[in-house]
C-alpha cells in the first residue's frame, strides 16, 4: 500500500489493547493517545509517561493532520470509525484548541454491527473465512444469549471473560454481564450503523469489502448512511463491493483484484487531500449538488434521490476483470433488507438506551 501511494508513506500501526484482557472502550482511547502523540508529541499527556517527564521520545516533529490517513479493516475499521465519533462527541467539545482530523479515511471490511445481526453475517459462511456468527443481537433473551454455541467475539469485546480478567461487567453475575452486554451492544462506538450521528465527520471516506465478505452489509449500510449524512462537498464517500472476494481480500496479494483494491486506495488518498487542499485555500465552497448517478438506492424514493442534506454515496461494484460500474447493483440484499434487521421501533429503543 505504501508503495502504491508513493514516496515518503509512512505507515504507523497502533498495538492498541485487546479484549479480554481489556475490553472496550480501551482501544479507542488507545488510538486517541497515538493521535496525540503524531500529531502534538510533546503535550502534557504524552511527556508525562516519559522518564523524569524528559521528552525522549520517537519523534519531536508534530506530523500535521492533513498528512495523515486513518484507516482500518475489520475490527480496526470499526476502531477508527469509534474513534472519529470519540473525537467529535467527547473530545471536541472539551478542547481548545480544537483538534483538526484527518482528512481521508479508509475502511475495509468494517465491522459496523458487532451483534452481526446482518444477513451477510451468517449466509456466506460457505465461502468466507471469517468465523460466524460473531455475537448475538442485543434484543434476544438473556438465554439466548447463554446458549450461543460459538465463540463470542462482541461478548469478549465488550464484557471481557472472567476465566481470564475479571471485571465489573463480567464477575457480578450472569445477569449484569448480559446487562452489560445488552446495552454496550447498542452503543454508538460499537455499533454505529444503527444509532450514531454520522454527520459532520468531515472526511473524505473510501469503503472497501468483498460479494463473499462476512461483513458486507456491515460495510454497505455505514457507507449509505455515512453518504445520507454527508453535507460537504468534500466529505466523499465511495463504497467498492469486489465480485467474488472475501473478508479482507487485499491480503492475498496473489490476486489481482488485491493489486485493483490497493490501486484505488492510492487514488482516492490523492483525490481526497487534493480536496483537502482546495478547500484550504477556499474556504467558502457550496454544497455538493446531488448526483443521481452515484446515488445509493434504499428502500423508498427518499433514499433513491437522496434525503434532505445528505449528498450521497458512490456505489461502485468490481469485477473480477478489473471492470468497474456504478450503480447500486451490487447483487446482495438491498438496504431494505439491512434496514429490517433493525426495525425503526428497535432502533428507538436502542437510541434511548443508548
Amino acid at each position: 500500500m505504501l508503495l502504491e501511494i508513493g514516496p515518503g508513506a509512512r505507515a504507523f500501526v497502533v498495538d492498541y489493547r485487546l479484549a479480554p484482557e481489556d475490553p472496550f472502550p480501551a482501544a479507542v482511547h488507545d488510538i486517541y493517545a497515538a493521535y496525540l502523540y503524531l500529531t502534538q508529541p510533546e503535550h502534557h499527556a504524552i511527556t508525562l509517561c516519559t522518564k523524569n517527564g524528559s521528552t525522549n521520545l520517537h519523534h519531536l516533529t508534530p506530523v500535521l493532520p492533513k498528512d495523515i490517513v486513518l484507516a482500518g479493516d475489520s475490527a480496526g475499521a470499526g476502531v477508527a470509525i469509534a474513534f472519529q465519533l470519540y473525537m467529535r462527541d467527547y473530545v471536541q467539545p472539551s478542547v481548545e484548541p480544537k483538534f483538526e482530523m484527518p482528512p481521508v479515511t479508509v475502511l475495509i471490511s468494517a465491522w459496523t454491527d458487532i451483534s452481526t445481526s446482518m444477513p451477510s453475517a451468517t449466509s456466506r459462511h460457505t465461502y468466507c473465512y471469517t468465523p460466524s456468527p460473531m455475537g448475538v443481537n442485543p434484543f434476544v433473551d438473556e438465554a439466548t444469549f447463554y446458549a450461543f454455541p460459538k465463540f463470542n467475539f462482541a461478548r469478549t469485546y465488550l464484557c471481557g471473560d472472567y476465566k481470564l480478567v475479571p471485571n465489573e461487567r463480567n464477575s457480578t453475575g450472569r445477569h449484569m454481564e448480559w446487562e452489560w452486554y445488552r446495552h454496550l451492544a447498542q452503543h454508538p462506538l460499537v455499533s454505529p450503523v444503527y444509532t450514531a450521528d454520522l454527520s459532520g465527520l468531515g472526511s473524505a471516506t473510501l469503503l472497501q469489502t468483498g460479494a463473499f465478505d462476512r461483513l458486507a452489509d456491515d460495510t454497505r449500510l455505514y457507507a449509505h448512511k455515512l453518504g445520507q449524512a454527508s453535507t460537504s462537498l468534500d466529505q466523499r464517500v465511495r463504497l467498492e463491493l469486489y465480485q467474488d472476494m472475501v473478508h479482507v481480500h487485499h491480503f492475498f496479494e496473489f490476486l489481482p483484484m488485491a493489486d485493483k483494491a490497493i490501486h484505488t486506495m492510492a487514488e482516492f488518498i490523492q483525490d481526497g487531500q487534493e480536496r483537502y487542499n482546495r478547500t484550504q485555500m477556499q474556504p467558502s465552497r457550496p454544497k455538493r449538488e446531488l448526483n443521481s448517478k452515484y446515488m445509493s438506492t434504499g428502500a423508498g424514493a427518499e433514499s433513491r434521490s437522496g434525503s434532505a442534506n445528505g449528498t450521497g454515496t458512490e456505489w461502485v461494484v468490481v469485477d473480477t476483470d478489473g471492470t468497474e460500474w456504478e450503480g447500486h447493483d451490487d447483487r446482495g440484499c438491498p438496504i431494505a433488507v439491512l434496514e429490517e434487521c433493525w426495525n425503526p421501533e428497535m432502533r428507538e429503543r436502542a437510541a434511548a438506551l443508548a
